[in-house]
């Protein structure tokens, strides 16, 4: 089979690697055609003699020209969620000479909305309105404003005031990115070229070196760092400007595990990934846990989960490989580099509230993900205290913002995880100033632990609290 791929990012290079990664004959693909934009773009791909790299942008009539010439028998749209008008050239290409198109659409992170709306971050349908935005903020609020939403839209940007002092520009390292920041008078000493995505630590000292007030993104996913740029604006009081992402072009769209899978470039026979969420303290596993841990070669947690298991004989993990870490990034590095059969990867509480499972799932596309739940410390509070939860509002602090004024406004119980030793004084002290000194407050230390210590009072009685760095709080706010 002779595929054509529209790439240029993560998933177009994931695609090209997976190629370049197959045995001849192991997959439906015989010869592919990757498209890119840039020489840049072309430069990370692999080499493959199965692969033929194309280096410019193209207009719809070209691209049909491509097909024509070619024959191809499968078309693959993996180009940014934001590269609207290039995907609408794709479809009108393919459908102009009937050729089956496969577009990939990269997860969003419209649950988070929630989440981050409200506390720190403001949507805009385009980044005109979003630099009408810092216009009128920068009479109350100037500062720095940095810009990761690449080199296309930078024109927009010269509407700011005084852009060329207050804009820290991110883009990409090539030629053709610098060119356009230059020409628009940005300064060389606010442009930074390096390849993401970058992690929340990273994102963290640029924002601080550059000593923004405003950060201005776009929605794109995992694949493109989101949710570690928003935390690591959030976590220094920055302000979030995010561009939403425009309407869809296709009504039906694969994941990008989905198209591998199509055409057999899914490496997953008997290649299992257990995400297990480890529960509250040293006996919080499930039988489903025991189970897994005992069937895979590899296991990967925090230290704190490793040091969880390792009394553990019914588990037999004494002969197993163990990895410590619970950076994404290294788990990502370590999994590829031993390449594991089965691996299981340990995470405290459950896998689904505020957990790091979430951002590793991108990152074993080779493997078949087994979720295997735990009991969150928050669950694990309100059954202790023996408190239903169906109408809980869970949430937490823990290395993120948290307007607790707003969630009081509409949640009157609420459990939150905490991460400093002063979060449970600090947010009894906002209840205090709230006019809710007298709302019953639980506080959860060390749960499951031998040392597991929980106090209740009123919000007025714990103003002054220290408490553990495992440590969970409910607040039960009754009408007067």
């Amino acid at each position: 089979m002779k595929v054509l791929v529209f790439g240029g990012t993560s998933e177009g290079r994931r695609i090209a690697e997976a190629l370049a990664e197959s045995r001849e004959g192991s997959c439906r693909i015989t010869m592919m055609h990757m498209c890119v934009a840039t020489g840049y773009g072309a430069g990370l791909l692999p080499v493959d003699e199965r692969l033929i790299i194309h280096n410019e942008r193209m207009d719809k009539d070209q691209m049909v020209r491509l097909i024509e010439d070619e024959g191809f028998d499968a078309c693959i749209d993996a180009t940014h969620p934001y590269a609207g008008e290039v995907s609408r050239n794709i479809k009108e290409a393919c459908a102009d000479r009937g050729l089956k198109l496969y577009r990939i659409e990269r997860p969003d992170m419209s649950n988070k909305r929630d989440i981050y709306d409200g506390g720190g971050v403001i949507y805009f349908d385009n980044t005109g309105d979003a630099v009408s935005y810092i216009n009128e903020a920068g009479e109350h609020v100037p500062g720095n404003i940095f810009i990761t939403t690449g080199s296309k839209d930078l024109k927009e940007y010269t509407n700011i005031s005084d852009y060329a002092d207050r804009c820290y520009v991110r883009i990409l390292p090539s030629v053709e990115a610098v060119e356009a920041c230059t020409s628009l008078g940005f300064k060389s000493s606010r442009i930074i070229c390096m390849q993401g995505p970058f992690d929340k630590d990273l994102n963290t000292a640029m924002f601080k070196s550059c000593d923004a007030k405003f950060l201005v993104t776009k929605e794109s996913g995992r694949a493109g760092g989101y949710e570690d740029k928003i935390e690591a604006a959030l976590s220094l009081g920055i302000t979030c400007l995010v561009i939403g992402r425009p309407a869809k072009v296709d009504d039906k769209t694969y994941s990008l595990t989905e198209v591998l899978d199509i055409f057999g470039l899914l490496r997953k026979p008997g290649k299992k990934a257990y995400l297990i969420g480890t529960g509250c303290g040293d006996e919080g596993l499930t039988m489903r846990a025991l189970k897994a841990l005992s069937e895979s070669e590899h296991i990967i947690g925090a230290g704190r989960m490793i040091d969880g298991i390792g009394s553990l004989d019914k588990a037999d993990i004494k002969d197993k490989k163990i990895f410590v870490s619970y950076d994404k990034d290294e788990i990502s590095r370590y999994i590829k580099d031993n390449e594991p059969d089965s691996v299981a990867l340990l995470y405290s509480g459950d896998i689904g509230f505020y957990s790091g499972a979430a951002g590793i799932v991108d990152k074993l596309d080779e493997y078949e993900i087994v979720t295997i739940p735990g009991i969150s410390s928050g669950v694990y509070l309100c059954d202790r205290l023996m408190i239903p939860w169906q109408d809980v509002r869970f949430l937490s602090c823990h290395g993120r913002e948290l307007d607790l004024k707003k969630e009081i406004v509409n949640h009157k119980k609420l459990v939150i995880l905490l991460g400093r030793e002063d979060d449970a004084a600090d947010i009894c002290s906002c209840l205090c100033d709230s006019g809710h000194e007298d709302a019953s407050v639980y506080i959860g230390e060390d749960l499951g632990y031998k040392d597991e210590r929980i106090r209740s009072g009123r919000a007025a009685d714990f103003t002054d609290v220290k408490t553990s760095a495992l440590t969970v709080i409910l607040v039960d706010i009754w009408e007067k």
